[in-house]
């Protein structure tokens, strides 16, 4: 009888010791639902035309994943999605049952993948039931920096950035500040134009649709 309950007690131990090593661990462990959401960044000079043709080569891209479902896209800006040079991606993944591979081995190879589209980088992140995230990010951890001014934050930012990325425990390291854009200063003469009888209103959807139709360069 002793040599029985010194037995259970035993397995009990290595078996605690082996869960312990083989249980995902973390603050959230990794879920696999087979749900995965993304942002796709590009050049921030990059035109409406360039993203939606950009985010229909990284659609087939992703599609051509054997563990693949389907792929839900959306560029253009809005309440979630605020730079025209972002888009954002819902990714399906295969059931378990018909797939190989453990989520954590996909989002590193759809990225791969991904990113030999020239001009793309592919952020990826599982879809978890039980999150503390109050917007959508890039990447699996985010935090705000804050400055008392636009110039400092332009001058600490790239430094903080560029540090984080030489760290060889930290991967996909990214950032939300947009400063690189392009920028075009146009002055109407009104008196000109309101005795050729045209708007303010028309000059603006003028010069509106140049930049919505042309994918490189905008022409006053």
């Amino acid at each position: 009888m002793e040599w029985l309950v010194l037995s259970v007690a035993i397995s009990t131990l290595i078996l605690t010791a082996l869960l312990y090593i083989m249980i995902p661990k973390g603050f959230f462990p990794l879920q696999d639902n087979g749900l995965l959401q993304g942002v796709i960044e590009a050049p921030q000079s990059s035109s409406f035309a360039s993203m939606a043709e950009k985010q229909q080569q990284i659609a087939e891209q992703i599609l051509a994943d054997q563990a693949v479902e389907n792929v839900i896209t959306f560029v253009g800006v809005d309440g979630s999605n605020s730079a025209l040079n972002n888009a954002r991606l819902q990714i399906t993944l295969k059931p378990l049952n018909q797939r190989h591979e453990r989520i954590d081995v996909i989002i590193p190879r759809l990225q791969q993948a991904v990113n030999k589209i020239p001009g793309i980088k592919l952020f990826l992140q599982p879809m978890q039931d039980l999150t503390i995230n109050s917007q959508i990010s890039r990447t699996q951890y985010q935090f705000t920096l804050q400055a008392t001014s636009i110039e400092q934050l332009s001058f600490w930012l790239p430094k903080l950035l560029n540090a984080l990325k030489a760290n060889q425990q930290l991967t996909d390291v990214s950032s939300d500040w947009q400063d690189k854009g392009l920028i075009a200063k146009v002055t109407v003469d009104r008196d000109t134009a309101s005795h050729l009888g045209i708007s303010m209103s028309a000059i603006d959807n003028a010069l509106y649709h140049e930049f919505r139709t042309n994918k490189k360069t905008l022409y006053f």
